[in-house]
């Protein structure tokens, strides 16, 4: 059979390309390590009664597993969308072959879930319900609840693949998983429905077999399946139209020879910030608001709207200290960028991918500092996801028109040096927008409500970014001469 031969050749390419050096211990070490995994899983499902008894006698196995299925299920997509190796790299090598592509797709797509992930889960899940389902519950009852849990991995695995193929066609779409996290969230908030009353839902279809509930899962995996299969087709055709596109992505193929600009674009920043006086002080400034938020924080009673305002500053601190002098940074050799081959595109990308990883990495720091309550969680998270989808871009346009010249080794006490009025109406507009909408919103929604229209129209120019940079660099390059004029006085 065709599928025979396909795992035939890649056992053997595997063998040939097989090198012994430190790379290959380093695989068999990390091999010894996923079967010693793999072994405690196969313990822990099989005496997983006995183990949780041990850590509290009070806690029931079948409802502890129940509870943290779909947690479970959670981990299995971003660890499955980090961790495995998408199909270009396979997919480039069977088209050389005499194969029509519909089977090599058929093939990629049944080789799927065979990956570590998948295993663990099944080898902890199988014996466990061999020792705690099936003697409390009918044969008929385990089977179908076996086969429910199967189904349900599966559309995991599926999932996580239909996510990495997007990412395949655009980076962009690195941010799915979180966004899938994000909406469970926001589901909470709204019907307070948590993981663990799904989990329980579904644990209480599979064990009462209720076969509509079957079906459905059956549909959804069906789903996923051809949504692949057609992304898949989606990559092939890109391939033989676009040559470009493969090396657009090398680094999907070797993450050692990832060439991206964007990446060249982000560390010529970087460099940016660590080799010159004045752009390190601005850095450093930075971090002595956030850490004196850090220390106040939890002592903080104030009410709504100066606690959003708080968050707009935490989360964005970073970011705005350095986009309301985006242009300025480079002001001594603007010359020069207006008149290479630079892709502006690019260049203001990785600029804003800098700053917005640096927002998370804040937004992480903070997270813990909260109190538990979910409407403060979602304040802070509303607040993030404000700056990233509307904050910054405002600051990129509104960056164009100031047209100061900054020196970038000159002193860092009260240097006034690119310091004008469009940068306090910048703040002002960046603090007031949303808090003026939430009190609008007030009089006729609850603040769960309010500032879930705040989340979505945050979302708007994220998925229209395309558009939004274009009317940034329309308008960079209309006062192109006016902000040159400016950085040579």
């Amino acid at each position: 059979m065709i599928f025979l031969d396909f795992i035939g050749n890649s056992v053997k390419r595997s063998f040939r390309n097989a090198r012994f050096d430190l790379s290959l211990i380093i695989k068999i070490i990390s091999w010894i390590s996923i079967l010693y995994v793999f072994i405690v899983l196969i313990y822990a499902g099989y005496d997983f009664k006995r183990v949780i008894q041990t850590i509290d006698p009070a806690l029931n196995p079948v409802t502890l597993v129940n509870h943290l299925l779909l947690h479970l299920c959670a981990a299995a997509v971003i660890l499955q969308f980090f961790s495995t190796k998408g199909f270009l790299k396979e997919i480039i090598t069977y088209l050389h072959l005499p194969v029509k592509r519909n089977k090599i797709l058929s093939y990629l797509l049944i080789s799927a879930p065979a990956n570590y992930v998948m295993a663990g889960l099944l080898l902890f899940f199988i014996p466990y319900s061999l020792r705690v389902i099936l003697p409390y519950y009918s044969p008929q009852q385990y089977v179908f609840y076996i086969s429910g849990l199967l189904i349900i991995f599966l559309s995991v695995t599926y999932l996580s693949l239909f996510f990495r193929n997007l990412f395949e066609i655009s980076l962009f779409y690195i941010i799915l998983p979180f966004c899938l996290m994000i909406g469970f969230y926001v589901l909470s908030l709204l019907a307070n429905i948590s993981f663990t009353t799904i989990s329980d839902f579904v644990f209480a279809q599979l064990i009462n077999q209720n076969i509509y509930f079957l079906v459905f899962l059956i549909v959804c995996l069906a789903g996923l399946i051809t949504i692949n299969f057609l992304l898949l087709k989606n990559i092939i055709y890109r391939i033989y139209q676009d040559q470009k596109y493969q090396s657009d992505y090398q680094f999907l193929m070797n993450p050692y020879s990832f060439n991206s600009d964007i990446i060249n674009y982000a560390l010529m920043e970087i460099k940016l910030i660590i080799r010159n006086k004045r752009v390190r002080g601005f850095f450093l400034f930075a971090l002595i608001p956030l850490v004196l938020f850090y220390t106040i924080l939890p002592e903080n009673n104030e009410g709504l709207y100066f606690t959003f305002g708080i968050y707009i500053m935490i989360s964005g601190m970073l970011g705005y200290i350095f986009l309301q002098y985006l242009f300025s940074w480079e002001s001594s050799f603007f010359d020069f960028l207006m008149s290479k081959k630079f892709d502006m595109l690019k260049y203001l990308k990785s600029k804003y991918w800098i700053y917005s990883i640096l927002s998370l990495v804040v937004f992480m720091v903070f997270l813990p500092l909260l109190s538990q309550s979910k409407t403060e969680i979602h304040i802070f998270l509303s607040a993030l996801l404000y700056n990233l989808g509307f904050g910054y871009f405002l600051f990129f346009f509104l960056a164009s028109y100031n047209r100061s010249r900054i020196d970038l080794e000159g002193k860092v006490f009260f240097n006034y040096q690119g310091l004008n009025k469009v940068q306090f109406l910048a703040l002002t507009l960046i603090i007031l927008l949303p808090l003026l909408l939430i009190f609008a919103l007030s009089f006729i929604m609850t603040l769960t409500q309010s500032l879930l229209i705040l989340n979505f129209l945050s979302l708007v120019p994220l998925l229209y970014q395309n558009r939004v940079w274009q009317v940034i660099i329309n308008q960079l390059l209309k006062r192109k001469y006016i902000n040159l004029q400016g950085y040579r006085t």
